[in-house]
């Protein structure tokens, strides 16, 4: 009887040391990849590529009325200034020749002593620099006499393309890429109308880049 059952436990012990090693032949045939990888996000960005006002005198000598895109300094005696739309807290020399600027915060603006028949305005070319595509809109808010907002217009279009580019349609946003160039104007022309004078407004236009996949402001 012990025979037996030494010869049955000596095989269940064979069968045990069987199946571990099936159980670690098993173990042993296994296939496995490594994954690995690097991350970047997209850039974002917008700068000034060009900045224009507007400066009227009248010439004295020839009684014509010249319009610049900067003041003179100093003013010939020759020459009157009569009117101007002036950004007040940047030069536009900073964004000329080839120079850009970073897009500041807020621009201020004055338009002074403006009359008919003369357009008086500013423009900013933007550029954007971004690596994905983005909406341009523009809203803007008038506050003061309702005849004299009516003389104001906003005026846009590609730079490089000569598409014009209207923000106060549907979609009311502008979609660009990588390197495109926008230029924006902010005009005054007033009619010969007696109800113009003495008049007297203020004006908030924000312009808002976003990403292209988020809905436009």
């Amino acid at each position: 009887m012990r025979g037996r059952l030494g010869k049955v436990g000596m095989l269940m012990l064979a069968l045990v040391f069987a199946v571990a090693v099936m159980g670690a032949g098993f173990a042993s045939w296994t296939d496995q990849v490594v994954v690995s990888g690097t991350v970047t996000t997209a850039d974002f960005g917008w700068r000034i590529y060009q900045l224009s006002e507007v400066w009227v005198y009248k010439d004295l000598v020839t009684d014509e009325v010249v319009t610049l895109g900067a003041p003179l300094d100093p003013i010939p005696p020759e020459m009157l200034l009569v009117s101007y739309a002036d950004i007040v807290d940047v030069d536009p020399f900073d964004a000329s020749e080839g120079r850009e600027i970073e897009v500041p915060p807020t621009f201020e603006v004055v338009y002074w002593n403006l009359f008919p028949c003369v357009w008086h305005g500013i423009d900013i070319g933007l550029h954007y620099i971004g690596g994905i595509p983005a909406h341009l809109t523009v809203d803007c808010e008038w506050e003061g006499d309702p005849l004299l907002g009516e003389t104001m217009s906003i005026e846009a279009y590609n730079y490089d393309t000569l598409e014009e580019i209207d923000f106060m349609s549907e979609p009311f946003y502008y979609q660009w890429e990588f390197c495109d160039r926008v230029k924006l104007w902010f005009w005054f022309h007033l009619d010969q109308l007696d109800e113009l004078m003495s008049k007297s407004g203020s004006f908030t236009c924000t312009i808002t880049n976003t990403q292209w996949n988020e809905p436009a402001p």
